[in-house]
C-alpha cells in the first residue's frame, strides 16, 4: 500500500467520521422530540480498504406509523361526537332533577291526575297550567340546544376545512423539498420528520391513507380512496349555508366527491365526526324532540263532541305556529318544537279562561262543539282523566326518529332520553378505547424510530475510537513522509 493511498484512506475515514458524529449530535439534540426519527449514516467501501460517505437516512416503521395515523383519525372523530353528545345529554340530565322533557311530561301527567281528583280546585288547575308552561319551556330549550349544537358543528367544520387547506399547503411545500432534495442527493431527513408530523396533524382532521412513490414523493388519499393530495392539494370546498331545522347542512366535497349525509361516516377525523353530529346525531335528536312536541299537541287535542261529529280535531292546551289544525301523523314537522306553546285561551294572564283546561273549548272558544263539560258542573273530571290517560296511550310516530313508531308520548320521551344517553355512553367508551390504543401505537412507533440516548452515546464513543485510529494513521503517514523527505534530502 502506498503512503498516498494510506493517507486517502485515513482522510476518507475522518470525513465519514465527522459526518456521522454530526448526525449523532443531531440525534442527541432530538432525544425529547416526539416527531424526530433516529438518523443514521451509511458508508460505502471504496474497494481499496477505505470508506466514503453514503447516505443519511431516517429510521422507518411504516406499519406503526399507519397505526398511529388511523388511531389519531378515530380519536378526532369520536372526540367531536362525544363532545356534542355531552351537550345534547345536558337536555335530558337526570330525570329526577325534573328538568328533562321526560321528567316534565311525567310531572304533567301527575298534575292532571291531581286536578282530576279535585276538579273544582282552581289551585290544582293553575298547577296544570304552570306545569304545561314548564313542559313547553323544556321542549323549546331542547330544540334550541339542538340548533346550537348543529350550528356550532357547522362553524367548526368551516374552520377545520380552512385548517385542512393550510396543512395541505404546508405539506405541499415540505413534500416538494423532500422530492427535490432526494433527486439531488441532499439530506432530507429533517423534512421527512416534518412531513410525518403533518401527517399526524392531517389524520386528526380526516382519515388519510399515504403512499410513497419514487424520490420519496408522497400521495394522500381519503379513506374511501378519493385523492386528497398528489403533487398539489386537490380542491376542497364547503358550502357554509344557513342550517334549516330537520335538514342536512351544506356539502363538503373533496376533489369533486361529496362527503355529507351517510358519506360523512366514511371521512373520519374531526371533520367526519362534526359532519355526523350536524347531519345525523343532532338531526335525529331534533326530530325526536319535534315528534315529542307533535305527540303532545295530538294527546291534548280537542275533538267535536256533537252527537254527529263533523268538525276536525284541533290543537287544545298545546298549540304551535301552524295551529289550530293538527300536524300530520307519521311525518316529522321540522322545527315544530321551536314553535310549541301553551294555548293562550287557557291562560288567564293572556286573557284566557283557566277552567277550559277542565271543561274543554280551548282551541275554538265560543264553539260549543269542542266543549266537553256540557253541563258546566264544577265536579267534571272526565276531561282531565282522559288527558292524563292519553299521555300513556300509543300513537304513531315517524320512523325518522330512529325510535319505535308505535309508542306512547311518555314512552317516546323516555326512549329518546335513553337514545341520547346510549349514544353518549358508547361514544365515550369507544373514545377511551381508542385513546389507549393510540397511546400504545404512538409509543410503539416512537420506540421503533425514536432516539435512544444510551445507544447514541455508545455510537459516539465508537466514533471517537474510529477518529483516534484515523488520526494515528494520518500521523504515522506524515512521519513516514518526513522520514522519506529527510532521506532524499
Amino acid at each position: 500500500m502506498s503512503l498516498t493511498l494510506a493517507y486517502e484512506i485515513a482522510r476518507g475515514g475522518l470525513m465519514a467520521n465527522s459526518t456521522a458524529t454530526s448526525v449523532v449530535s443531531r440525534n442527541i439534540s432530538n432525544v425529547d422530540n416526539p416527531n424526530a426519527a433516529r438518523k443514521s449514516v451509511s458508508t460505502i467501501g471504496t474497494g481499496m480498504g477505505g470508506v466514503r460517505l453514503g447516505t443519511i437516512g431516517n429510521a422507518i416503521a411504516t406499519s406503526l406509523l399507519e397505526s398511529v395515523l388511523g388511531n389519531t383519525s378515530k380519536q378526532g372523530e369520536l372526540g367531536s361526537i362525544a363532545a356534542a353528545l355531552d351537550r345534547l345529554g345536558s337536555s335530558i340530565n337526570d330525570p329526577e332533577l325534573g328538568i328533562s322533557p321526560s321528567a316534565m311530561l311525567s310531572e304533567m301527567q301527575s298534575a292532571l291526575y291531581a286536578a282530576a281528583a279535585e276538579p273544582s280546585n282552581e289551585v290544582l288547575q293553575r298547577k296544570v297550567l304552570s306545569t304545561a308552561q314548564s313542559v313547553v319551556s323544556t321542549i323549546n330549550s331542547s330544540a334550541t340546544l339542538v340548533s346550537q349544537v348543529r350550528n356550532e358543528a357547522n362553524s367548526e367544520i368551516a374552520d377545520s376545512v380552512d385548517q385542512l387547506g393550510t396543512m395541505l399547503s404546508e405539506f405541499e411545500r415540505v413534500n416538494s423539498a423532500i422530492v427535490s432534495g432526494t433527486v439531488f442527493g441532499r439530506d432530507v431527513t429533517d423534512e421527512i420528520d416534518r412531513r410525518n408530523m403533518l401527517l399526524r396533524d392531517l389524520s386528526g382532521m380526516i382519515d388519510i391513507q399515504a403512499t410513497t412513490r419514487t424520490n420519496n414523493d408522497m400521495v394522500l388519499f381519503a379513506a374511501n380512496g378519493t385523492t386528497l393530495f398528489e403533487t398539489v392539494p386537490r380542491a376542497i370546498s364547503f358550502e357554509n349555508t344557513p342550517l334549516m331545522p330537520g335538514q342536512p347542512g351544506g356539502r363538503l366535497t373533496i376533489d369533486g366527491v361529496p362527503f355529507s349525509g351517510t358519506a360523512a361516516g366514511q371521512l373520519g377525523g374531526k371533520i367526519g365526526g362534526l359532519l355526523q353530529v350536524r347531519d345525523d346525531i343532532a338531526l335525529t335528536f331534533g326530530r325526536q324532540i319535534d315528534e315529542i312536541a307533535r305527540g303532545l299537541i295530538v294527546a291534548f287535542s280537542e275533538s267535536d263532541q256533537s252527537a254527529v261529529p263533523v268538525a276536525p280535531d284541533i290543537a287544545g292546551l298545546f298549540t304551535y305556529a301552524g295551529g289550530p289544525g293538527l300536524p300530520p301523523d307519521g311525518l316529522v314537522a321540522d322545527g315544530l318544537a321551536m314553535s310549541l306553546r301553551v294555548n293562550p285561551n287557557a291562560d288567564p294572564d293572556q286573557g284566557g279562561v283557566l277552567a277550559r283546561i277542565r271543561d274543554g273549548g280551548i282551541g275554538a272558544p265560543g264553539n260549543p262543539a269542542y266543549v266537553y263539560n256540557t253541563g258546566g258542573t264544577s265536579g267534571f273530571s272526565d276531561r282531565l282523566r282522559d288527558l292524563a290517560a292519553m299521555m300513556s296511550q300509543a300513537q304513531t310516530f315517524a320512523p325518522a326518529t330512529g325510535l319505535a313508531t308505535s309508542t306512547s308520548l311518555l314512552g317516546l320521551s323516555s326512549t329518546s332520553a335513553g337514545w341520547v344517553e346510549g349514544q353518549r355512553s358508547t361514544a365515550h367508551s369507544q373514545l377511551e378505547d381508542r385513546e389507549v390504543l393510540g397511546e400504545r401505537a404512538l409509543s410503539a412507533w416512537q420506540g421503533r424510530i425514536g432516539v435512544n440516548l444510551d445507544e447514541e452515546m455508545t455510537t459516539l464513543m465508537s466514533l471517537e475510537r474510529s477518529y483516534q485510529a484515523s488520526s494515528r494513521l494520518i500521523s504515522t503517514v506524515n512521519q513516514m513522509f518526513d522520514s522519506l523527505f529527510r532521506a532524499i534530502g
